[in-house]
């Protein structure tokens, strides 16, 4: 299948997916509770990747290893919304060389080091959706420094008054 554009895998136990260099056509891949994945650098032979999901794999060892995904334009790294489990990512810092990326997702995601500074580097984000509570300082930074940055739950949402803005619905 060497011009598939999308794949979706779900459910599934996959654990090597070194063959997915084969699909470098590819521009949307989706991961959805793929429980035995562990490592998942073969994506970064992906060029012509454009949109990428992770959703409740738990057991992935290198998520920093999108960094290296420079055609990246929309992230999405969740755990289970539902659990509700948050999918533990060690640092932002590898997502910062995504300078294409214009829409990231962590909605159900931590980040161990809590190093949301870096979402400063990520000029051209148009669309932050991002959950946690943040000091009010560095959330007012990332809201008056970005230029683009426009829509999700991260520009919506009122953390200090736990409600969403004047006009804003979800």
């Amino acid at each position: 299948m060497s011009h598939l554009e999308k794949l979706f895998i779900s459910s599934s136990k996959i654990y090597d997916i070194s063959n997915i260099v084969k699909l470098n056509k590819l521009r949307r891949l989706q991961f959805s509770s793929c429980t035995q994945l562990t490592n998942i650098e073969p994506i970064t032979y992906l060029n012509d990747l454009e949109l990428l999901s992770f959703e409740n794999c738990f057991r992935v060892l290198n998520y920093e290893v999108i960094g290296k995904i420079s055609s990246l334009i929309g992230l999405e790294l969740f755990g289970d919304a539902f659990a509700p489990k948050n999918l533990q990512l060690t640092s932002l810092k590898p997502f910062t060389a995504l300078k294409k990326l214009t829409h990231l997702d962590l909605a159900s995601a931590s980040v161990i080091d809590k190093s949301y500074e870096y979402i400063l580097e990520m000029e051209n984000l148009e669309r932050l959706d991002l959950l946690v509570k943040m000091q009010k300082e560095l959330r007012e930074q990332i809201k008056s420094n970005h230029k683009n940055l426009r829509a999700g739950f991260f520009m919506d949402y009122d953390f200090e008054k736990n409600k969403f803005f004047e006009g804003k619905e979800w």
